[in-house]
C-alpha cells in the first residue's frame, strides 16, 4: 500500500499514447458513438483525425475505464483506486496459488519478496491495461492449477473462459492456448490431456466469440484481436532501438494515418514480412537477443543512466532473481515447474516478434517470484546446514 500510495502521488497517470488511446475509445463508448477512436490529439500523428469503427486495442480494459472513469467524472484517482485493490486481490491469489503448491512447506518470505517487487505494483498508478490484466492472467493461473489438481473438466473449461477475457484485455494472452498443453500433458498424459486441453480451448473460443464475430461483420475479418500486431511484428523485424517516428520507414507504414489503425496495421505486416525474409538470420538473431535483455534487465531501468550506481543496483537485484528462480523450479515435480514457469514461456516466445520492453515481463512476475523466494529458502537451508555440518 505504501508503494502504491507514493506512485499516486509522484507519477503521471496517462503521460503516454497508451492511455490515450485507451481513453478516446471508453469516451466513445461512453457517449454511446460507438466503439471508435476520437479526438485523439496525437502531435507526432497530425493527420490522424479518428478510426470509426475501431478494433485498435482490445474491449476489456476501454470497458473498464467506461464505468470507473467516465461515469465517475473523469476521476483519474478512482482508477488508481481501484486498481491498487486489483493489486491487492493479486497478492492475495498469488498466495492461494503459492500455498496449493507448497502446502506447509511455503516460506513466509517469499510473500516478502512478491510484496517488495515494486515495479509489479506501481503499474496500478497509470492508465494503462496491465493491473486488469495481470489480474485475469492470475486468476486463470491459478484456477488451471486447480484444474491440473482435480482432473475436472469443468475447472479446465472454466480457466479457458477467464483466459479468453485475458485474451480480451490483451492479446499477449492468446500463446496461452498453445503452451498450457505442456503442464496438461506432463500431469494427466497425452490421451486424457487433449481432452482437458479441448475443453479449455472451447470455452476460450466461446469467450472470444462475440469480438470476433464483431470484427468480422464490421471489418470484414474474421479475428478476435486488434491491429497492434503489425506494428510490433515490423519492430521485431528491424532494428527498432535505432528508429524513430520521424525515420523514412516508420512513416512509410504510417502514412497520413496512426501507427496502429487498420491500415498500418496491413502495411507494417507487408514491411516485416519482406524484412525477415530479406534477413531471417538477423531476425533469429535480433529476436534471441530481445528474449535474453529484456529478462536480464530490471523492469524500468532503462529509463536511468547506465552509470548511476541505482542502475547495476537494480540489475543486481534482477539477475540475483533469476538465479533464485532457477534454484526454486529445480526442487519441484516437472509438471509444477512447468506450470509454474507457463507465464514466463508465453511471453519470452511472444518477445521474438514484438517490440519488448521490460514492462511487459510484469504480469509473469508474481509466478516467477514464487519460485524465487522458495529458491532464495532452499538456499538459505543449505547455508545452514552446511554451516552446521
Amino acid at each position: 500500500m505504501i508503494i502504491q500510495a507514493a506512485g499516486i502521488l509522484a507519477l503521471h497517470p496517462f503521460d503516454n499514447l497508451d492511455s490515450r488511446e485507451y481513453l478516446s475509445i471508453s469516451g466513445s463508448l461512453h457517449q454511446g458513438t460507438g466503439y471508435a477512436v476520437r479526438n485523439l490529439h496525437a502531435a507526432e500523428f497530425p493527420r490522424f483525425e479518428a478510426e470509426a469503427p475501431t478494433r485498435m486495442r482490445q474491449p476489456g480494459y476501454p470497458f473498464f475505464l467506461t464505468f470507473f472513469y467516465w461515469m465517475t467524472g473523469r476521476k483519474v484517482l478512482v482508477v488508481q483506486l481501484v486498481q491498487v485493490l486489483l493489486n491487492m486481490l493479486i497478492l492475495w491469489l498469488t498466495f492461494r496459488i503459492a500455498r496449493t503448491v507448497y502446502g506447509s512447506n511455503l516460506w513466509c518470505g517469499t510473500l516478502i519478496i512478491i510484496g517488495l517487487y515494486f515495479p509489479l505494483w506501481l503499474r496500478s498508478q497509470f492508465i494503462l491495461p496491465e493491473t486488469l490484466f495481470t489480474l485475469t492472467l492470475v486468476l486463470f493461473m491459478l484456477i488451471f492449477l486447480q484444474s491440473l489438481n482435480s482432473g475436472s473438466v469443468k475447472r479446465y473449461a472454466a480457466s479457458g473462459i477467464v483466459l479468453g477475457l485475458a485474451v480480451l484485455i490483451k492479446p499477449i494472452a492468446v500463446p496461452f492456448s498453445l503452451f498450457a498443453l505442456i503442464p496438461i500433458w506432463m500431469k494427466h498424459g497425452l490421451r486424457k490431456g487433449l481432452i482437458y486441453w479441448g475443453a479449455l480451448l472451447v470455452l476460450l473460443g466461446a469467450t472470444l466469440l462475440p469480438w470476433t464475430v464483431r470484427n468480422s461483420i464490421v471489418f470484414g475479418e474474421f479475428t478476435p484481436l486488434s491491429t497492434e500486431g503489425g506494428f510490433n511484428l515490423w519492430c521485431a523485424s528491424v532494428d527498432y532501438e535505432r528508429t524513430r517516428f520521424d525515420a523514412a520507414q516508420f512513416r512509410e507504414g504510417v502514412a497520413d494515418g496512426y501507427y496502429i489503425d487498420r491500415e498500418a496495421d496491413r502495411r507494417f505486416r507487408r514491411m516485416a514480412v519482406e524484412a525477415i525474409g530479406a534477413d531471417p538470420l538477423g531476425f533469429i538473431r535480433r529476436a534471441i537477443g530481445r528474449m535474453v535483455m529484456t529478462w536480464v534487465h530490471f523492469p524500468g531501468v532503462s529509463l536511468l543512466s547506465s552509470a548511476s550506481l541505482v542502475y547495476w543496483l537494480l540489475m543486481f537485484i534482477q539477475l540475483g532473481l533469476l538465479a533464485l528462480i532457477v534454484t526454486g523450479a529445480l526442487k519441484l515435480p516437472r509438471w509444477q515447474t512447468a506450470y509454474l514457469l507457463l507465464p514466463a514461456l508465453v511471453f519470452t516466445f511472444v518477445f521474438a516478434f514484438i517490440r519488448a520492453r521490460t514492462r511487459f515481463v510484469l504480469p509473469a512476475m508474481p509466478l516467477l517470484l514464487i519460485l524465487a523466494g522458495q529458491g532464495g529458502w532452499n538456499w538459505l537451508k543449505g547455508r545452514f546446514q552446511n554451516g552446521g555440518g
